[in-house]
């Protein structure tokens, strides 16, 4: 203990009662803090301060790292949108290969309980070979925040993602082979909601966005941009995409909502992404109302 943390202890604890490291700096229930050598290949866990009951653990005085994250939970909110096994590897790559401080909060699975846990890793200042990990439990913050995540991504009627998740997939997912896009409208849907109001046309809506999901896949996704206007993002060869698209059609005649005589149809323009640059939703948009103008409810596919 330096000659300042002395100091300060001892009026602290003359005028509180109080230890500074165990009342002040250790007292954090749902804190574990650990220490490890980066150059071994184990990367041994020693406890410091905590316990690992804390995380659902036995209590020990030390986990092998790798150990640890083998409880890693890939089934939430973030993985979701991410990919749930490239939201798993990124992060388990950060922790594997460190160069210096970093900040994760990590979703941890364990007997049956899930946790969520802010890892902070840094180097010791007088042998950077030495890092310390403080491990703190913040799962009461992250439900709430998990939720927020979500709607943020998600269109609130149909469920669906929405236009800033396509962004964000169109950005992370370019270099995957066979990229189509599927922009989808609704044909004469003004109609349905001028003659039977918004509550049967979210119906409509509701009931299409059902049949997208039947063709989503793990990279296969569907969003909703707005109105009835839809898009899929579907990485198949050609043939693939086109039986996807006419199976979608055929779906989307059949809807039926009782007592209304109305059969819905649906036109798709479909690219198939050759370059980063360009704008594939623009491009599918345009071959979208050219199948608008050959009649509706068909395919015009580039």
């Amino acid at each position: 203990m330096n000659n300042m943390l002395k100091e300060i202890n001892k009026t602290v604890n003359d005028r509180y009662n109080l230890d500074v490291v165990d009342d002040i700096i250790l007292s954090r229930k749902k804190r574990i803090i650990l220490y490890f050598d980066i150059t071994e290949k184990t990367r041994k866990l020693h406890v410091v301060s905590g316990d690992l009951k804390v995380l659902g653990l036995p209590t020990n005085d030390t986990i092998e790292l790798n150990h640890l994250l083998k409880y890693f939970d890939i089934f939430n909110k973030y993985g979701e949108i991410r990919g749930i096994y490239e939201y798993k590897e990124e992060m388990i790559d950060q922790i594997n290969h460190l160069t210096g401080e970093l900040n994760l909060t990590v979703p941890l699975k364990i007997n049956n309980n899930k946790i969520w846990c802010r890892f902070h890793f840094y180097p010791v200042q007088k042998n950077k070979n030495i890092y310390s990990l403080f491990i703190t439990d913040v799962t009461e913050y992250l439900v709430d925040e998990e939720k927020i995540f979500e709607k943020s991504h998600k269109d609130s009627l149909t469920g669906l993602f929405n236009k800033y998740t396509l962004d964000y997939h169109l950005n992370i997912k370019h270099h995957l082979d066979n990229m189509h896009l599927l922009y989808m409208d609704l044909d004469d849907f003004k109609t349905i909601n001028d003659t039977y109001g918004h509550d049967v046309g979210n119906s409509y809506l509701e009931k299409f966005s059902n049949i997208l999901r039947l063709f989503q896949t793990y990279n296969n996704s569907f969003y909703r941009l707005g109105g009835d206007e839809f898009v899929g993002l579907v990485f198949e060869e050609k043939e693939e995409v086109l039986k996807i698209a006419n199976r979608i059609i055929t779906k989307t005649n059949n809807i039926h909502l009782k007592g209304i005589d109305i059969k819905l149809g649906v036109s798709i323009g479909i690219h198939e992404a050759k370059s980063k640059n360009e704008d594939i939703v623009k491009i599918a948009d345009q071959l979208m109302y050219r199948a608008k103008q050959s009649g509706k409810n068909t395919i015009i596919y580039e």
